[in-house]
């Protein structure tokens, strides 16, 4: 039932599978049809269950399953086929929405904001990314995504969020307001990669590799310490790329899954659905900040 997500003899449960079971198992006790599977949905409710896997990696935590083992394959695709039917997932594998960009600056953790839009090049915090990733040992990172101080990730907005990275985001640690920024519309001549399946993912690998092992075995190495870890090298794609956009049925299927890829393995971890991450400084136009706080679960306003 499950034999495409068995890896190094472990077997782990991807989003999607999770959030149907969240739909199909946690809120109505099973799908006997389409109709009983389609009761009560709306775009808020499944992002709920998005939201809540989106906090909850059990790949890095063994007892973190919270999948109802009656899920079968079946239950997947009679979830998505609801899904498609109501509209709700129309947008799912869209590309970027170039018209529709919001960037989110969270506040009220630990950390004082960072300013925006930023006031350096991105392409510093690349170069120290990938030397950390390929360098630093310790208890290691697990993030994919090239976190820094000037790099920019945008998501678009939906009636039930100011921006889709605010409920889909990984990783929120409880952060209760935050200051959205909108961007004029993106140029055509803007080049972005879209990740939209495992294969997609597995190019930029391919094109240029980043060996990370020493910074990602201690936390991805939990079940195979002996296995070699590869990531993009974002510096190299910043030629050839100004920003790398994930789909929402990409981070449901893709999201702390390994792949395998030459040499060893790759995989996605830290990356929220619909995130763009700019490699480039994005020629964009700013707008706001609009000030947002949580309202309680997804809700912002």
């Amino acid at each position: 039932m499950h034999d495409r997500f068995w890896l190094m003899d472990e077997y782990f449960w991807t989003k999607r599978e999770r959030l149907t079971s969240y739909l199909a198992f946690t809120q109505s006790g099973g799908t006997s049809s389409d109709a009983d599977a389609a009761a009560g949905l709306s775009e808020e409710r499944v992002w709920e269950g998005i939201h809540t896997y989106a906090q909850d990696e059990p790949y890095f935590y063994s007892d973190a399953t919270w999948v109802d083992d009656r899920v079968t394959a079946e239950d997947v695709e009679q979830i998505k086929a609801v899904l498609d039917r109501l509209g709700i997932s129309a947008w799912w594998d869209s590309p970027v929405a170039r018209d529709d960009q919001q960037a989110v600056r969270l506040l009220g953790g630990i950390h004082r904001p960072l300013p925006f839009p930023p006031d350096g090049d991105p392409a510093s915090d690349l170069r120290d990314w990938v030397h950390e990733a390929q360098t630093s040992g310790g208890d290691g990172t697990w993030w994919t995504p090239p976190l820094g101080r000037n790099v920019v990730m945008t998501s678009r907005s939906r009636p039930f969020a100011p921006a889709v990275a605010l409920v889909g985001g990984e990783d929120e640690l409880g952060y209760g307001r935050a200051d959205v920024y909108s961007a004029s519309p993106i140029s055509p001549d803007a080049r972005i990669y879209e990740i939209a399946c495992g294969e997609d993912w597995l190019n930029l690998v391919r094109v240029a590799p980043a060996d990370v092992t020493v910074s990602r075995v201690s936390n991805w190495g939990r079940f195979d310490r002996t296995a070699r870890w590869y990531l993009p090298n974002w510096v190299e794609l910043s030629a050839v790329y100004d920003a790398v956009h994930l789909t929402v049925n990409a981070y449901l299927d893709l999201s702390g899954i390994p792949q395998e890829c030459p040499g060893g393995f790759t995989m996605i971890t830290g990356w929220g659905a619909d995130e763009t991450y700019w490699l480039n400084a994005p020629a964009v136009v700013w707008n706001g900040p609009r000030r947002v706080a949580r309202q309680g679960g997804i809700y912002w306003g």
